[in-house]
């Protein structure tokens, strides 16, 4: 019932929020200066955007990076060497204004670039509600479980893709990968690990 709920109030934010004029035409590393990692899953999906916070931290290498997580997941993150920060949250968001608090918080921060390293409905809202103009990954709120058994698009807002990107199968660190490639953001770390 809580996820057809958030899928609606996601379906409700886009489209009050999720269409915006492209404003470049391509993402502008140099001009990123403090960027937010959504990542609310569990373990394992976290652990499986490591690779992918490498490549960020190697092509922003002096833009703060700030993960949004699970606290108790997200201290696993602390142990990767990446040079991170983070907003840890200690429960769920079955509460609303739970939800729109921590939209808040994110807004506070000033936040130019977002990126969403995996399909969820949650995430997808935050991003909306951010305020964040420059944002990639997956923008479409999903309801399975187990979204790495669709087809997902790779979006952006803000700027333009290189080219059209989207995941299909069942590889959680080539589907948060996806999306950097989309842009031309590559990385040693992803060479040397795929």
């Amino acid at each position: 019932m809580l996820e057809r709920r958030l899928y609606l109030l996601s379906r409700i934010i886009t489209s009050h929020y999720g269409k915006q004029v492209v404003r470049t035409p391509y993402l502008e590393v140099d001009k990123v200066r403090n960027i937010l990692v959504i990542e609310l899953a569990k373990i394992g999906d976290l652990v499986s955007t490591i690779p992918a916070l490498w490549v960020v931290r190697q092509n922003f290498n002096q833009a703060r990076i700030t993960v949004l997580c699970q606290d108790v997941p997200g201290r696993l993150l602390e142990l990767s060497g990446i040079n991170l920060e983070f907003m840890r949250i200690e429960k769920g968001f079955k509460d609303i204004f739970f939800l729109l608090r921590t939209a808040r918080a994110i807004r506070r921060q000033h936040f130019d670039f977002l990126f969403i390293p995996s399909p969820s409905a949650i995430h997808w809202i935050l991003a909306c509600l951010s305020g964040i103009k420059r944002r990639l990954g997956y923008l479409v709120p999903l309801t399975s479980r187990t979204p790495f058994l669709y087809e997902i698009p790779v979006a952006s807002r803000g700027f333009k893709l290189l080219y059209k990107e989207k995941f299909v199968g069942n590889n959680l660190v080539e589907r948060a990968l996806r999306p950097l490639r989309a842009v031309g953001l590559g990385g040693a770390y992803e060479t040397a690990t795929l």
